[in-house]
């Protein structure tokens, strides 16, 4: 079965490609399943959806443009669009037009694929200077295992 795959670019997004790279290296999903743009259905499946992880603290990684003083955004992995987000997401501070072009660049690829909700996607990290993500997923999907191959 073939999924879309949302490229996100190093070259283009580096702090945003940064917290994904980080996130899936230390075993978050790459692929996500799409769950649409209603909050409410989007915090329930957080708390139901982070398992083993609920109630911790998300790890928060400041970049330069925090401790520059820049308007920053927090960008999180797996994104909150997703029955993956929740508690468990990595967070970090990046450059608020980043993290703006990114979410643009999100809406333009799920209006493409004609994602709905319950749609799975693959995010992948292009051109990162630390190369390709080599870890597999921490937890097991509901029936993406073999979609992460």
């Amino acid at each position: 079965m073939s999924i879309p795959i949302m490229m996100i670019t190093y070259q283009s997004h580096p702090n945003i490609s940064d917290n994904i790279f980080d996130a899936q290296m230390d075993g978050a999903p790459k692929v996500l399943t799409y769950d649409g743009t209603n909050p409410m259905l989007r915090r329930a499946a957080m708390r139901f959806n982070d398992g083993e992880h609920f109630g911790k603290v998300p790890i928060v990684k400041p970049t330069s443009a925090f401790f520059g003083g820049a308007k920053t955004d927090r960008d999180e992995y797996p994104f909150a669009c997703t029955l993956e987000g929740g508690s468990a997401s990595r967070i970090a501070h990046v450059p608020y037009s980043e993290n703006r072009s990114a979410g643009s660049l999100m809406l333009a690829f799920f209006k493409r694929h004609n994602l709905h909700r319950g749609s799975h996607f693959r995010v992948q990290v292009v051109g990162h200077r630390r190369g390709e993500v080599t870890r597999p997923c921490r937890v097991k999907c509901n029936g993406c295992a073999s979609l992460c191959r």
